[in-house]
């Protein structure tokens, strides 16, 4: 199914002209000819779709890259139709389309939107996870890890509650891999402490943060040979919603489970099924 794309005569009819995400959303939903839970399926529920369609909740740049990828809507083609020329908007077209360059491995678009994003009013935590993504994809992140893990500490840390921040914790998951063993151990005991007990009060969008933290937790201590926040990850993981929304996430876990457990064929089931139902962009990124 091909996106539909407004004309100038029906945007003027529509009222699209610098409408809000949740309302274009709608709008091709309906043209489409989908109900709210067959455009979101699987991405994120559809009652929390239902609040972004009437502008009562924002949407994440990644849901909102996904959402408009499952339905085969054009990203450029979407931001067209958006027509917004404020900054905040632009800010959240070129977190996007970052993320969806970073995704395709793509390192001269990733190079240029993060030299766009460094020169431009976003927050220290967007500029810090642009850099990252493009000093992962061009293998240098080891020789920025410690003047990078100094920038993140003091944009994070200096927060006496920054594990209750999205936006603080979305730096986090990105930049894990420059900390070393016992750091992403003192920093997930914290979310772990803050969470535990309460996840099932959580809104989706910031549990499906933390889900991200505690896969990245996995597979960076796995690649290194340490399981030493296994069975605390795996147990904060298993509290969450039993829900599509988190299936992904509970699948890759149960994956990083049977590696630890040195259960190798297991693990490569798991990542077949992954293959076989159209997760390859996740099962690249894999130990």
């Amino acid at each position: 199914m091909k996106n539909y794309v407004f004309n100038n005569f029906e945007k003027e009819k529509l009222g699209i002209w610098n409408m809000t995400i949740g309302s274009l959303l709608k709008h091709q939903r309906i043209a489409m000819g989908l109900t709210q839970k067959e455009f979101s399926n699987g991405i994120i529920s559809a009652a929390h779709y239902s609040k972004i369609e009437n502008n009562k909740h924002e949407i994440s740049a990644t849901d909102l890259f996904l959402l408009l990828k499952q339905n085969q809507i054009d990203l450029i083609d979407f931001y067209n139709d958006l027509y917004f020329s404020n900054d905040k908007v632009d800010i959240i077209n070129k977190s996007i389309l970052i993320s969806q360059a970073f995704y395709k491995k793509d390192k001269e678009k990733v190079r240029l939107l993060n030299n766009l994003i460094q020169n431009s009013s976003v927050s220290e935590e967007e500029k810090l996870r642009a850099s990252l993504m493009q000093a992962i994809l061009d293998g240098t992140l080891a020789d920025m890890s410690n003047k990078m893990k100094k920038r993140i500490k003091k944009n994070l840390f200096e927060h006496d509650y920054w594990f209750q921040n999205e936006r603080y914790l979305k730096l986090l998951s990105n930049s894990l891999i420059v900390f070393d063993n016992i750091e992403i151990q003192y920093y997930f005991n914290q979310i772990y402490e803050a969470y535990y007990n309460e996840i099932d009060i959580q809104p989706y969008g910031l549990l499906k943060i933390i889900a991200a933290i505690s896969i990245n937790c996995l597979h960076i201590t796995y690649v290194r040979h340490d399981n030493i926040i296994e069975k605390k990850v795996v147990e904060l993981l298993d509290k969450f919603p039993q829900v599509p929304d988190f299936f992904v996430y509970q699948t890759i876990k149960n994956y990083y489970v049977k590696l630890f457990d040195g259960k190798k064929e297991d693990a490569e089931t798991i990542k077949q099924f992954m293959k076989q139902n159209g997760l390859n962009g996740y099962v690249e990124n894999l130990a």
